[in-house]
């Protein structure tokens, strides 16, 4: 409407092979019944529940490095018939996009102080004196839950990254 236009880019998952495009699928999801506690120990221990969004999550992660995946250039684009474009970050309908955010979660929440549960890989948990600091991960949201000031920095912590 205001004379700018948008491109949005979303690879085909249909058209990703298992042992060439990817090696590994993994969409991290927290159970329910760690979901049930983690709102036991918020009503027992009088704990504060945040649900964060991570909005454009699958964006801002880079591929593995060695790795390299090629998609189709879009209709419109001008090009020749042997023409693509090289990815360097995850984009929408990756096979893969959802497993590297994770894994980049998961580094930038140990840095803040979190060890991720042996039970629950999804569950991150971090304990300093008498507070404790509970964050389930499912895909880009997160279920975080502690004491409303320790809660607060966390976050604050773990924009930075």
């Amino acid at each position: 409407r205001n004379g700018v236009f948008r491109v949005r880019l979303v690879a085909c998952g249909y058209s990703q092979v298992p042992g060439i495009d990817f090696t590994e699928v993994y969409s991290p999801v927290v159970s329910d019944i760690t979901v049930r506690i983690m709102l036991v120990a918020e009503i027992v221990w009088w704990l504060v529940s945040k649900l964060i969004d991570v909005e454009v999550a699958l964006l801002h992660v880079l591929l593995d490095t060695g790795q390299e995946i090629y998609i189709d250039c879009p209709e419109g684009l001008d090009r020749t018939a042997d023409e693509c474009l090289m990815l360097t970050s995850t984009i929408y309908g990756l096979v893969k996009a959802a497993r590297d955010f994770f894994k980049k979660l998961v580094e930038a929440l140990n840095k803040c102080g979190f060890t991720q549960s042996k039970a629950e890989p999804c569950l991150m948990i971090r304990q300093d004196k008498l507070e404790v600091l509970f964050m389930a991960v499912h895909v880009n949201n997160i279920n975080a839950i502690g004491d409303e000031h320790t809660l607060d920095d966390a976050i604050a912590a773990a924009d930075s990254f």
